[in-house]
């Protein structure tokens, strides 16, 4: 049987690293025999965050993971239903995911989740998920930086889908013309020598990713 894997980029930037990364992990997918659908969260119109209305924990709903609000986002809510598994990318942005795919994770999670104590998810199944955070800083800034916000993504993901992977990618190029801008803060040698040469490792480790989410 055919794996459906679905991938976000929750950058506004396409084409830029976190796209070139996601679109990797499809390519890796794709490779080992999964049927591959990308989403671009800043061409979806009109997403709302979650209100807070509680509908799907009504003793009268049905339980089965849908959102009662009705926008750009509810039909692919409703495909999630048919994924093998998620690709989700997004920007560090100020020690946190971008705000375009905030309230995106925050719908699937909440709306699949329940409170009563048999159980905490209603998703109906398992599925892997890889999550790729690209960022301005490199490994030994990360590590000091974004640990709890890491380990706070896999906890949240465990209950609702499963087991998550976290692929992060450090000290990426912002700009591909840094002489336009005042950007003095970054040592900039090192950010175009990461550029030659870990980037494309960090392709690699995408791709790779995108395989093991099939198998």
């Amino acid at each position: 049987m055919i794996k459906k894997i679905i991938g976000f980029n929750g950058s506004p930037r396409k084409g830029f690293n976190t796209d070139i990364m996601v679109q990797k992990c499809l390519e890796g997918a794709k490779s080992a025999g999964a049927d591959v659908k990308l989403y671009q969260i800043s061409d979806i119109k009109n997403i709302k965050p979650c209100e807070s209305c509680l509908q799907c924990k009504r003793s009268d709903h049905k339980f089965d993971g849908r959102c009662v609000l009705r926008d750009g986002l509810t039909p692919i809510l409703k495909e999630l239903k048919t994924a093998d598994a998620l690709v989700v990318g997004s920007p560090i942005y100020w020690g946190f995911m971008s705000a375009a795919i905030h309230p995106v994770l925050e719908r699937m999670w909440f709306s699949n989740y329940v409170y009563n104590k048999d159980k905490s998810s209603v998703f109906g199944k398992k599925i892997k998920v890889g999550f790729i955070f690209t960022m301005n800083v490199n490994k030994k800034a990360c590590d000091q930086m974004y640990p709890a916000l890491f380990d706070r993504i896999n906890f949240n993901n465990k209950y609702i889908f499963g087991d998550s992977e976290i692929l992060p990618v450090y000290n990426t190029l912002q700009v591909k013309d840094y002489s336009q801008y005042d950007m003095s803060v970054f040592n900039l040698e090192q950010k175009y020598k990461d550029s030659r040469e870990l980037f494309p490792k960090e392709l690699q480790q995408a791709y790779e990713l995108g395989k093991r989410l099939v198998s």
